[in-house]
């Protein structure tokens, strides 16, 4: 067991939740039924306290900004296709 969690799979509990907490923000930047929805509303539905750190750690998953992920998927459908 690692220090600050437990371990699932190889990976740490709380690494888990936060990417699974993360997939669901990315999946409620490509709804359409959300898009009036302002991303800071959509990452504190999934308990990110901060825009900044949700900003971050969506950079660091996804490669992109929330704002630049959800302007590019609402212009190209298929790069952001849910698998």
């Amino acid at each position: 067991m690692r220090p600050g969690g437990l371990a699932l799979g190889g990976r740490i509990v709380a690494g888990w939740i936060r990417a699974r907490r993360l997939e669901q923000c990315r999946c409620g930047l490509v709804n359409v039924q959300l898009a009036a929805r302002p991303i800071h509303a959509i990452a504190a539905r999934r308990e990110f306290a901060s825009l900044v750190l949700f900003s971050q750690a969506f950079r660091s998953a996804y490669g992109l900004s929330p704002r630049h992920f959800r302007r590019q998927c609402s212009q190209a459908e298929d790069l952001c296709a849910l698998p």
